[in-house]
């Protein structure tokens, strides 16, 4: 992602103070944590929850060092996630759990120190840590998967609003925010600019399955887009003519779903949408930034991933339309 200047030396801010606290670990735990720590810093995804807090500064303002303070919280929080994720995934050795241990107990700690460990923003971290382990218990159930035998009940939990509460702790910036900057219409915010983050958590993921959907099944693991796409191939594939639904069946399969392909970014489309009605309110605001460069990001992902299926339908059988 592209920041300007200020926004830039923001992220450099609150990334040398991450990085220098980790800096004064033991040896061990600092060659542990400090490789994994630089890769995390690489990714948009870091950019955006350090400088959420001072992106929602337009509509609940905070001073630059609360929003660094917060923007710190949250890129450990995104650490720690990250670092089970990719666990679960089989991207991460088990070995790096210590540095998920660190990251976790230092978001918690930051939370600590900005007095956000009691009352109603404690509890609001409770409700939204449950409803992400009950969302990934929900992902997990079937691993390893096998696309031929998969049931439609394990397909059916992959909704859009599963994968929107899997990310539901990333919406605690909302409620740490509202609970230090106090303002006025703090009942409202609350509910529109976590309704926006949740929408846009939702769109962004629907792009990263998409992109990712066959490595993971080749990983034995299911994703939104690949759930979708197996329903799809169930659905409009006569019973006689299914066979046994292999993956290079179903990667074949993939290039001529010109419907469902339309039907994920119709979905996407319309997270973004109700993302920005959320905010519409507000006038202009960076958070509405955030999510139209996110749209034009993902829309050029999707037109790629069009283009790649028309050459090679071309290639493979001279037909330029899908089915």
């Amino acid at each position: 992602m592209q920041l300007d200047p200020a926004d830039q030396a923001a992220f450099e801010r609150i990334a040398a103070r991450v990085s220098g606290e980790i800096a004064r670990l033991g040896p061990a735990l600092r060659e542990l944590a400090g490789e994994r720590l630089a890769r995390l810093l690489e990714g948009e995804f870091s950019q955006i929850v350090a400088l959420l807090p001072r992106w929602l500064s337009d509509l609940a303002p905070l001073d630059e060092e609360r929003c660094d303070q917060l923007g710190c919280a949250g890129l450990y929080a995104w650490w720690y996630g990250q670092i089970i994720d990719d666990i679960l995934d089989g991207a991460e050795r088990p070995e790096a759990l210590p540095a998920a241990q660190l990251a976790l107990l230092r978001a918690i700690d930051a939370y600590r120190e900005l007095g956000l460990l009691a009352g109603e923003p404690w509890g609001d971290l409770l409700a939204r840590t449950d409803a992400s382990a009950e969302a990934y218990a929900h992902e997990l159930a079937p691993r390893p998967v096998d696309p031929a035998g998969v049931t439609d009940e394990q397909l059916a939990c992959w909704t859009p609003e599963l994968i929107i509460e899997r990310a539901s702790p990333a919406g605690f910036v909302v409620t740490a925010q509202l609970a230090l900057a106090a303002p006025p219409n703090a009942a409202a915010l609350q509910a529109d600019l976590d309704g926006a983050l949740r929408c846009l958590m939702g769109a962004r993921q629907i792009a990263d399955d998409a992109s990712d959907w066959l490595a993971d099944l080749k990983a034995g693991q299911l994703n939104y887009v690949s759930a979708g796409l197996i329903r799809h191939f169930r659905r409009h594939t006569a019973p006689a003519e299914r066979g046994e639904l292999t993956l290079e069946r179903l990667a074949g399969y993939e290039l001529g779903a010109e419907p469902y392909w339309e039907e994920v970014v119709r979905t996407y489309e319309e997270l973004c949408d109700a993302a920005q009605a959320r905010l519409a309110a507000y006038g202009p605001c960076r958070l509405r930034a955030l999510i139209e460069r996110q749209r034009t990001h993902d829309r050029a992902v999707f037109r790629r991933m069009r283009e790649r299926r028309e050459a090679l339908r071309l290639a493979f059988t001279g037909v330029v339309g899908g089915a």
